[in-house]
């Protein structure tokens, strides 16, 4: 059976960390969490693991080959699994950059021709509305409008080279979870 590898990306407040979850538990697929794997890593006492805990309290975003590195561990571990079924990695690429670098991973791992990474759309008015609605700690408006300046000035450029490769699929990310990923799972067959 060909492995499933999706990458959900979208503007903040999206609802991308919410269809990840539909779809890692439809398809039964490992999660990649950029977010998470950075939390899970500023825990560690060393250098490193100190300096992701500044930057994310700071609401600054890590840089991206600390992020990569992580992808990468986290990669070669589902590569070597027996009963691989495939994963989806939210919230990322997060730059052109990282978009070119994990499609070389991709490659690497043999998984390239099976990509389709998941457009969630939302204007920028309604992501400002759900993120404010939602009061997470990084949710005040000065971190709102700096993630959303990052998302039109880094995301959009690897939003644009996916387009480009055909392997974009765009989802109306405004309406209910429930049709989004009803969308969402039309869009994959």
């Amino acid at each position: 059976m060909a492995p499933k590898i999706f990458f959900i990306i979208g503007p903040p407040g999206s609802g991308k960390g919410t269809q990840a979850v539909l779809l890692q538990k439809k398809y039964k697929l490992a999660y990649i969490g950029t977010g998470a794997l950075l939390r899970e890593r500023m825990k560690m006492p060393d250098y490193t693991g100190r300096k992701i805990k500044k930057t994310l309290l700071n609401g600054w975003r890590a840089p991206t080959p600390i992020v990569f590195n992580m992808w990468m561990n986290k990669l070669e571990e589902l590569r070597n699994q027996k009963n691989f079924r495939g994963f989806i990695l939210d919230g990322s690429p997060r730059t052109r950059y990282e978009a070119e670098m994990i499609e070389i991973a991709m490659d690497w791992f043999g998984w390239k021709k099976y990509l389709k990474v998941i457009y969630v759309a939302i204007s920028a008015r309604e992501s400002r509305k759900r993120l404010l609605g939602r009061r997470r700690f990084d949710d005040t408006i000065r971190d709102i409008n700096e993630r959303l300046r990052w998302y039109k000035t880094d995301v959009l450029p690897a939003i644009a080279y996916f387009k480009k490769r055909k392997a974009l699929m765009h989802i109306n990310g405004a309406q209910s979870v429930k049709n989004v990923f009803k969308d969402i799972v039309s869009a994959i067959r």
